[in-house]
């Protein structure tokens, strides 16, 4: 990752566990209920896995707070990203979710459950496809939750075609039993 942001035109860089407009690798499904008890609504949701600078790579909007940086991969401070999405399916409202404890317990590497705090919220990112309503994204910094494969997204002020052999060769070097994309589509 840290290579990657030191090449020539690369203004931001990151990692994550999805990348829009396909379909999120983890979905985390929960089941909204009244004070009585019953069931009020059953909610789909992204859980998304990345590092700092995936945000920024998208061009992600943020509303308010911040994104991840990497002092938020300590333990003993669990924090998260959402999306407007997920707080109004969670009925939280934006100018008070930031620093409060979300009321979920997510999954680490460890296996143990943690009730992360909301640290920033951004717009709405499109995992299931452009013409589809976004679930709501719940992000979680990547080292809390690390997935077996993700994308690296890269933002860069010049031609994104010249930076192909480059983040190819990175990707190689890194982890040779990976197969980067080798033809990459650009016009997605």
């Amino acid at each position: 990752l840290e290579e990657t942001r030191r090449l020539p035109g690369v203004v931001a860089a990151g990692i994550g566990g999805a990348l829009p407009p396909g379909a999120g690798g983890v979905v985390l499904t929960i089941r909204v209920t009244t004070s009585e008890g019953t069931v009020n609504a059953t909610r789909a949701f992204d859980l998304v896995p990345v590092t700092d600078g995936y945000f920024d790579a998208l061009g992600a909007r943020i509303v308010t707070g911040r994104v991840f940086t990497p002092a938020d991969t300590l333990p003993g401070d669990p924090t998260c990203v959402m999306s407007e999405a997920a707080l109004k399916h969670l009925a939280l409202v934006t100018s008070t979710a930031i620093d409060s404890t979300l009321n979920l317990s997510l999954p680490t590497v460890s296996g143990k459950r943690v009730k992360p705090r909301i640290v920033g919220v951004v717009g709405d990112i499109r995992y299931s496809g452009l013409d589809t309503p976004a679930h709501g994204g719940v992000y979680v910094p990547w080292q809390q939750l690390p997935l077996r494969s993700g994308f690296l997204v890269a933002r860069t002020t010049g031609d994104p075609a010249a930076l192909a052999g480059p983040l190819m060769r990175i990707v190689r070097e890194a982890d040779p039993s990976r197969s980067p994309l080798l033809e990459p589509d650009w016009d997605d």
